[in-house]
């Protein structure tokens, strides 16, 4: 049961979506080198494209997950406040995780300001 857990994963695993797809196209689609060499950049650029959109995507996100937090944080007491920061940050952390987006991509996002003015958290 834990394997095929694992294999839906894989599966959800945006990073995954296209990172053997050369090398499938050239075995299922029985490409020449001629042919592989061309589709290869196309495959890539592609990549490349997702990814920049999962990185806009995700500070979309976690600039509503931001706005959220400071929300909810005028409600609750001081003593609340770090236990719903840590909530948070575990919430963007798989976030990232899932998109794959790398981590030091979204550090720099961090010193940006937020269209709110504020920044990220």
């Amino acid at each position: 049961m834990g394997s095929a857990r694992d294999e839906v994963r894989r599966q959800r695993d945006p990073l995954r979506w296209f990172s053997s797809t050369p090398e499938r196209w050239r075995s299922e689609m029985k490409l020449t080198p001629d042919q592989d060499q061309k589709i290869r950049p196309i495959l890539q650029q592609i990549d490349n494209e997702l990814t920049n959109r999962r990185a806009a995507n995700l500070r979309e996100t976690e600039g509503i997950l931001s706005r959220g937090e400071d929300r909810i944080a005028g409600i609750l007491t001081p003593d609340q406040k770090p236990r719903l920061h840590q909530t948070f940050e575990q919430r963007r952390q798989r976030l990232r995780d899932w998109m794959g987006v790398d981590d030091q991509a979204n550090r720099s996002d961090a010193t940006m300001p937020s269209p709110s003015g504020s920044a990220p958290k």
